[in-house]
């Protein structure tokens, strides 16, 4: 089973607003000589259109990136998950699971139908949790 995230959509015109302020930052620092801010720039149009997905499988969590066609995939397999535990007041009326790996945690926001299958899945996987 594969359960997925919630995220929340951008709206529409935020593409347009950052295309627009890129090309500004970009024409005035090529103007100016300000090649730092150049790259700013180019930073600003790839973040607007970078798309993140957050995906609890039987292969591991992963948080996928999406970038003009270009997936990259980090994933945490369930050998390395040390603990899962859902808040429920933070993100209500969903849930936010906290999902950990030694020092480091994810947050996961899902509906609250799918925590119980998640935490099934997550000790069918790993019994140890």
């Amino acid at each position: 089973m594969v359960y997925k995230g919630i995220q929340r959509e951008r709206d529409p015109w935020f593409k347009y607003v950052a295309l627009a302020a890129a090309g500004f930052m970009f024409y005035y620092s090529v103007k100016g000589g300000f090649i730092t801010y150049a790259a700013l720039a180019v930073v600003v149009v790839l973040a607007a259109f970078l798309k993140k997905e957050h995906i609890v499988s039987e292969e591991g969590v992963d948080i996928k990136y999406t970038l003009f066609g270009m997936t990259h995939v980090n994933r945490w397999e369930w050998s390395e998950i040390t603990a899962i535990q859902a808040d429920f007041k933070k993100k209500y009326p969903d849930v936010l699971l906290h999902i950990c790996k030694d020092v480091s945690i994810r947050g996961f926001v899902f509906k609250p139908y799918e925590i119980e299958g998640i935490r099934e899945l997550a000790s069918r996987m790993n019994p140890n949790l």
